[in-house]
């Protein structure tokens, strides 16, 4: 059996959780069992909703450690062979005691140190860097490294043309702790008066641990062209419906390449700036700044939107580096390298 360590919560974005379930779609698909554990009682519909068994470990997830002999314990009771960990706060001495026990791969976002385990998946390395892999070219561990190995869910491929001007996705992470959808709505509104963008429909994804959400319902309700969706099972229709979108750093970020959706990113915290950059660098989309520091993110990003929904020609550009980064194949490689540990 196959088994999934990863947590989201209120401080963990749900992106660990969804990248963990489709890779453990990709397992199920080939027949094979698998089983989560998480430390609370959080986000656990999504799981059931795809029928995903789960243990709730009852920890605490800052503190790794101290749940190492519980969950050992159920790895020999469930036979579990390959443990998947997704978690910011592992450390070595954690990652170590597991990998004496079974055979542990690792999610690896941060590059703070070479882990102690059978196998890392990095995967957005850019393919022409290959530092990572240099990096365990000493050690036993198998690196799945570069953004062929994206952990995409199946709806995100293959890529669809979007040929209809009409919807902007709106998708600003689990918690939207800076309020970028309600402020950049609260613009768009300001800036409807002026017949900017006044066509445009937004489809705005508000994830359940939103503290903003009473905010987002009374937009909603108030305006005819915004849609306010939470707890979406259907976010690669959303996106193939959406001709430009508006998107926090994460994984969703490789989804809308896939779909080939020309995307306005920022970022809001430290492991994702350096990657949301370097797209706006690369042309992939169009970086708007950090949530911390830019003060003028709300009206960079909208007046982006603005110049990308008039010229065709750019959004077409776009799409064309969009498509030849991520070809929604990922899941298939790491399912595939992973059984081959």
């Amino acid at each position: 059996m196959i088994a999934f360590r990863v947590d989201a919560n209120e401080h963990i974005a749900t992106g660990h959780l969804m990248r963990c379930m489709a890779i453990a779609k990709g397992f199920q698909r080939k027949g094979q069992e698998v089983v989560f554990f998480l430390a609370e009682e959080k986000e656990t519909k999504r799981l059931e909703d795809q029928n995903i068994p789960y243990i709730v470990l009852h920890s605490d997830w800052r503190n790794l450690e101290q749940e190492l002999s519980l969950l050992e314990q159920l790895l020999e009771k469930y036979s579990i062979t390959k443990l998947i960990v997704d978690s910011y706060q592992v450390t070595q001495k954690y990652l170590k005691s597991l990998n004496q026990k079974v055979k542990v791969i690792y999610m690896d976002d941060m590059e703070e140190y070479q882990y102690p385990v059978a196998g890392v998946i990095h995967y957005s390395n850019w393919p022409w860097d290959k530092s990572y892999e240099e990096s365990y070219k000493n050690t036993d561990t198998i690196c799945m490294v570069g953004m062929k190995y994206t952990p995409l869910r199946e709806e995100f491929y293959p890529p669809v043309d979007v040929k209809e001007k009409k919807n902007i996705l709106l998708t600003t992470g689990g918690t939207d702790q800076y309020n970028v959808a309600g402020r950049l709505l609260e613009y768009a509104l300001a800036k409807r008066k002026e017949n900017v963008l006044n066509m445009a429909h937004f489809l705005v994804v508000s994830g359940s641990l939103n503290q903003n959400k009473p905010h987002l319902e009374q937009l909603a309700q108030e305006n005819d062209w915004i849609t306010l969706y939470e707890n979406v099972s259907n976010m690669g229709e959303l996106m193939r419906d959406s001709y430009l979108a508006v998107s926090a750093g994460g994984t969703t970020l490789y989804e809308l390449c896939a779909c080939k959706v020309p995307t306005i990113s920022f970022s809001f915290a430290d492991n994702q700036e350096g990657f949301t950059e370097e797209m706006g660098e690369q042309g992939i989309m169009y970086y708007a700044g950090d949530a911390r520091k830019n003060t003028n993110l709300i009206a960079d990003i909208y007046h982006k939107l603005n110049e990308m929904w008039n010229h065709e020609e750019l959004c077409g550009q776009y799409r064309e580096n969009m498509e030849r980064l991520v070809d929604g194949k990922g899941v298939e490689r790491i399912v595939e390298g992973i059984n081959a540990l």
